[in-house]
């Protein structure tokens, strides 16, 4: 998908964008018509949907004109890193040593790749 969206760097990524997210909830609606959800769940599905899903990815389809593709991969990795420590700080639920450990790795190799884009090459390189 991110590389599909790189690639139309002149073309609109949010169409890609808009596409993707027709095709996802085309193939949900079915699981979802199983169900009955009150007036509540649908808000939340419709707040999550909207806060927790579009405008992430429209500022996403934004952004990937400016940035390359191993880059946008690598800074959405944080999104499920960032998840347990919202819910630590939200909800109080601690994190296992593996999950800590697992984000201090995506943490460093995006750091890394950011550190590395930005060092100073010769001039004959």
């Amino acid at each position: 998908f991110m590389l599909c969206m790189r690639k139309q760097k002149d073309g609109s990524t949010t169409e890609s964008v808009l596409l993707g997210n027709i095709l996802a909830a085309l193939i949900g609606l079915p699981f979802l018509l199983q169900e009955h959800p009150t007036a509540v769940e649908w808000s939340g599905m419709l707040l999550m949907g909207v806060v927790q899903t579009g405008i992430p990815f429209v500022l996403l389809a934004l952004a990937i004109k400016h940035i390359t593709a191993v880059e946008s991969i690598l800074i959405q990795t944080l999104e499920p890193i960032l998840n347990p420590i919202w819910v630590f700080m939200i909800v109080g639920e601690t994190p296992t040593l593996l999950a800590v450990i697992g984000g201090f790795i995506v943490v460093a190799a995006v750091v890394w790749r950011a550190l590395w884009a930005t060092r100073v090459r010769p001039a004959w390189a």
